[in-house]
């Protein structure tokens, strides 16, 4: 079975969000992962540039001038792998 460069096992959750958000990168090699779901890395970028400039705001403005229940990013959770 192990016979790329990018082989990946890991025990599947069934539930997408728990796979891809937490168990994968408990178990795949950073680069690897961010190689393999290239989408998920761009993703990952925009969250944490949004939590950078929010983490400079007061805690008030950050609550009151944008508060928002929808991210300002998407988040992407590949519905398969691509062969």
């Amino acid at each position: 079975m192990d016979r790329t460069d990018d082989f990946i096992a890991y025990a599947s959750t069934g539930n997408d969000y728990l796979d891809y958000g937490i168990v994968m990168r408990k178990t795949i090699d950073r680069n690897l992962f961010y190689r393999v779901f290239s989408d998920i890395k761009e993703s990952d970028e925009q969250f944490l540039e949004v939590m950078s400039r929010n983490s400079q705001l007061p805690v008030a403005d950050a609550i009151h001038s944008n508060y928002s229940l929808e991210p300002r990013f998407p988040i992407i959770i590949p519905t398969a792998i691509a062969s």
